[in-house]
């Protein structure tokens, strides 16, 4: 038998020369059998059936005997069908086979392995054995915790050592290891929710908020809490956009993240000293107290933490008022020498000639955090000689300081007393930067990584070699600099893929030597501000280029240029953002050759005309924003064809003609849609009433748009789906006040359980309201002047957020529940205008209510004394008792409510009721502008109106009352009606 030429064979150290002999003389050996009669060479009758045959390969040796040679790691067995059967092949490849593991057949194998410690210092022996999922877990747990890249699986050298490490564990791609991250990430959620529902544990909470160079605002909610094991935990809850820095903001969304995660014992909450988050502490005290009796430990007293770290750097930044005039100036010279490589190289041989055994490495502070101006002053202080050399060499330096940085003058160059200054507080500004340091770590810096964070630009400049530099070229991040204008040296890196240059107060124009960096990916030159001309169109020879992002600079003219330089050329661009620029001109057709884009950002620029028709060509776009520009033209049918258009922001524009079917019929994915033009009703949003969209939005915003004929004026009419709830139930807001809806509430409003604003006021709803209200986050209810009719649902009690009620001009009827005591929260009450009966509700009385602004019970069959406990209402501002049936005299201290005293909280309540209303109601607008009012007037009130509680203090605009006795002086009254 003659071995198979295309069969490859590996010598190991357990195959020798003789062997390989053996295995040279084999062919000669099986021609000579061949000859004999009846003698068959190289396999048994029939066909080999043993699975071991895929895994060896037989042969002769010299002296005829059958051997098998292992595929995989060339050990040989006897394999004579007389005497030898395939037991020894079989228990090699399934145990002890070096090269080739079999699959899932160790499942129970155990190996005797050193398992590092938790710590990361040192190991201990264990048993262990393979496990595929117990392998992708880790893996997962290893991008969390080392913050790897996703991509980093499918790097080349890390495939090949883990094929090393164990050949049976396939290495996932990204997008597979996105995925088990994000269910190990559900997987701890569903964890942690469960151990804050089950243990007794008081969580510390700590908060952030601060907004991107893109002017987006961000926060961040972090739970801090002792476990059984008694050792501190932390883990964060929340980390997302928020509107903006108002305190309300900050209070709701904290208040969210606890209900998301079913939190409601917290201990303190630390923020630093803003007015803001005082403002958020007061709201989620008041939320935590009504939750639970001990949601907050003492009433919320110690709720609010300051952050030491924060009240420690107002303290310093003070102190150091003293060394304003030192400390600038040095910071000067730091910025001059760290503004150009030239500058730093000079620089350095300075320190060299000087002997000043340093390498030259000064740090530049960030002015608001003071530990980090000590490192430049400590770094500056060491390197004095260096720059007073400078001064004397450098004709460049001393002119540096009389130059302007934005509109004032720099200070003068660093004088001997500024030195002295500031060596002499060396001693003081250590032991502040170690207390800093122990207080809190996030404001931590070390020399180390300051320095680290501008390292590479300084390496690319200072002869480093050809290897280091390219390693270098790949990433380069020379954000928040002050270059002015663009270094040659930056287009000789060649092998750049991503640069990054914002905030560098480039003030010329983008120069065509960016053609030369042929790999580049990803460039962002945004925030410039200065940076103008018009794009040139080099960008369409950069073919790998797919991120580019020319936001908020001062680039001005058309774009034709621009597009036309990818015509007829592949492209990869998937995100352009030219927002916030001075462009102008029609949107270009030469639009749709960026076929791969998804986002495309041309908002706050002054672009005219109409989108081209081209759009249609842009099948990936996800995000598309024409915000704030100036476009007078129309919509094109092929804008339809976006099918994977996520978000469309065409806002504060002037649109004009129709838009239709044909303009939405793929949007499928669209989820928010904003349209509004300034020419009013130049836009017809004309679709028929019967048309299904494709799609279920999340946010619609119209405005100035003329509705087509089926629904003239949006005057809807016609009762509301009875599965409302089911179609939207994660809706959050629900404005439908206005209009001719009928019919009952729906049940399955009750489902919404997002929801936080249920305006349907002015409309014809009727019958009763239903009683299964449950939502945790609805603040708000207004379905004023309808014709409602039954008693008022108990379930309103179980709306601990609820602040606003508003349900007057209604057939209400019944007493007021107790129920709604539960919601301590309440500002507003207004009941006027229906059937009540009863008495005033005691816990009305009993300062349950403690910061309601406003209660209006007018108009209805109310009776009873006005009790004396009304005056506990010490945050209230309006009071309409009128029109009911009220006896007895009127309480001595009804004029001593101390709301109407201070005048306080007004401003709030009427950004509280335009939120609600939308400002269309006149009567509440007229009640806001009067602010502070009583009325109770139309009762049967008899006695005397007592004199005390009506001092000239009192800033009552109006007090109505029915009675011809009047012992108190009128001056301070604008209005009174007898």
């Amino acid at each position: 038998m003659e071995l198979d030429p295309k069969t490859t064979y590996s010598s190991e150290e357990n195959s020798g020369s003789q062997y390989d002999d053996e295995l040279d003389n084999s062919s000669s050996v099986a021609k000579q059998n061949s000859g004999k009669r009846g003698v068959r060479v190289g396999s048994r009758k029939g066909k080999k059936k043993s699975k071991c045959w895929q895994h060896f390969q037989e042969y002769h040796t010299k002296d005829g005997r059958k051997r098998a040679k292992c595929k995989h790691c060339g050990d040989t067995y006897a394999c004579g069908s007389g005497s030898n059967g395939t037991t020894n092949m079989n228990t090699h490849i399934n145990k002890r086979c070096k090269k080739y593991w079999p699959p899932g057949n160790d499942s129970r194998q155990t190996f005797l392995v050193k398992q590092p410690n938790v710590e990361g210092a040192g190991s201990t022996l264990a048993t262990s054995r393979f496990s595929a999922e117990e392998c992708m877990r880790a893996l997962a747990e290893m991008l969390i915790l080392d913050e790897l890249p996703f991509r980093f699986v499918e790097n080349r050298g890390f495939r090949k050592f883990c094929f090393a490490m164990n050949p049976r564990f396939d290495v996932p791609s990204r997008r597979t290891i996105v995925r088990d991250l994000y269910k190990l990430y559900v997987e701890e959620r569903i964890k942690l929710k469960k151990y804050f529902k089950s243990s007794q544990v008081k969580v510390c909470l700590t908060t952030d908020t601060w907004t991107s160079i893109q002017n987006i605002n961000y926060m961040v909610v972090t739970a801090h809490f002792i476990d059984s094991d008694w050792q501190l935990q932390k883990r964060i809850l929340s980390f997302s956009q928020i509107t903006d820095h108002k305190g309300d903001s900050i209070g709701r969304c904290i208040e969210k993240v606890l209900l998301e995660w079913g939190i409601d014992k917290i201990f303190t909450i630390t923020v630093d000293n803003a007015t803001a988050n005082a403002n958020a502490i007061s709201y989620m005290n008041r939320k935590l107290i009504s939750w639970r009796v001990d949601g907050a430990i003492l009433e919320g007293k110690y709720l609010h933490l300051r952050c030491c770290a924060h009240i420690l750097n107002l303290i310093v930044s003070d102190g150091l008022k003293d060394l304003h005039e030192s400390v600038v100036a040095i910071r000067n010279a730091v910025k001059y020498v760290k503004s150009s490589p030239s500058r730093l190289a000079l620089f350095k041989k300075s320190v060299v000639y000087e002997k000043l055994g340093n390498n030259g490495f000064v740090v530049l502070d960030v002015p608001t955090r003071w530990n980090s101006t000590y490192l430049m002053l400590e770094s500056a202080v060491k390197l004095r000689k260096a720059f007073e050399r400078m001064e004397e060499e450098d004709g460049n330096y001393v002119s540096y300081f009389g130059e302007k940085e934005g509109e004032k003058k720099r200070k003068r160059p660093p004088l001997f007393n500024d030195w002295e200054n500031t060596k002499s507080n060396d001693g003081v500004s250590s032991f502040r930067s170690g207390v800093s340091e122990t207080f809190c770590e996030k404001e931590k810096f070390s020399e180390d990584s300051l320095w680290g964070q501008k390292q590479q630009e300084e390496d690319v400049s200072m002869g480093k070699s050809e290897v280091e530099l390219y390693l270098l070229e790949a990433f380069l991040d020379l954000s928040e600099n002050s270059f002015n204008a663009f270094p040659q040296w930056l287009f000789n890196l060649t092998s750049l893929t991503k640069l990054y240059l914002r905030w560098d107060f480039f003030n010329n124009h983008i120069p065509g030597e960016f053609a030369n960096l042929k790999l580049l990916e990803v460039l962002d030159l945004s925030c410039n501000l200065e940076l103008g001309g018009q794009i040139p169109g080099l960008f369409g020879n950069l073919s790998r280029l797919r991120i580019l992002d020319l936001s908020a600079n001062n680039l001005n003219g058309d774009i034709r240029e621009f597009l036309g330089g990818f015509s007829g050329k592949p492209n990869n661009f998937f995100f352009l953002d030219l927002n916030s620029n001075s462009l102008v001109g029609e949107l270009p057709e030469s639009l749709g050759n960026l076929k791969k884009l998804q986002y495309l950002f041309l908002s706050g620029n002054s672009f005219w005309g109409s989108i081209p028709s081209s759009i249609g060509s842009l099948s990936s776009l996800w995000k598309l924003d024409l915000s704030y520009n100036m476009m007078n033209g129309t919509i094109p049918e092929s804008f339809g064809q976006l099918s994977m258009l996520v978000d469309a922001n065409l806002m504060k524009n002037s649109w004009e003609g129709i838009l239709n079917e044909a303009h939405l019929i793929n949007l499928r994915r669209l989820e928010s849609i904003r349209l509004t033009t300034e020419s009013t009703r130049s836009l017809v949003f004309n679709v028929s009433y019967k048309w299904v969209p494709p799609f279920m939005l999340k946010s619609i915003q119209l405005e100035n748009c003329l509705v087509g004929p089926s629904f003239p004026d949006n005057s809807f009419s016609g009762p509301l789906p009875e599965n409302i709830g089911v179609l939207m139930p994660r809706l959050v807001r629900l404005y439908l006040s206005w209009n001719h809806l009928n019919g009952r509430i729906p049940l399955s409003m009750c489902d919404m359980l997002d929801l936080q604003i249920l305006s349907l006021r002015s409309n014809k709803f009727s019958d009763e309201l239903p009683n299964c209200w449950h939502q945790w986050m609805l603040w708000a209810i207004d379905i004023s002047n309808n014709t409602l009719s039954g008693h008022l649902p108990i379930s309103f009690g179980y709306l601990r957020s609820l602040s606003v009620l508003m349900l007057s001009n209604n057939n209400l009827d019944g007493e007021i529940p107790s129920s709604l005591q539960n919601c301590t929260g309440l500002t507003s009450i207004d009941l006027g205008g229906n059937k009540f009966s009863g008495t005033l509700p005691s816990w009305i009385e009993e300062n349950k209510l403690a910061y309601l602004f406003m209660l209006r019970l007018q108009s209805n069959l109310l009776s009873g004394n006005i009790p004396q406990r009304m005056c506990n209402l010490r945050n209230l501002h309006i009071l309409d008792l009128s029109h009911n049936k009220f006896s007895g005299g009127i309480p001595r201290c009804i004029g001593n409510l101390s709301g109407l005293v201070n005048g306080k909280n007004s401003e709030v309540f009427k950004q509280l009721i335009y939120i609600v209303i939308k400002g269309r109601n006149p009567e509440y607008s007229s009640i806001i502008a009067i602010v502070d009012s009583i009325d109770l007037s139309w009762n049967n009130l008899t006695g005397v109106i007592p004199d005390e509680p009506f001092p000239q203090r009192l800033s009552f605009t109006t007090f109505r009352f029915f009675r011809d006795f009047f012992p108190i002086p009128l001056e301070g009254f604008k209005e009174l009606l007898l």
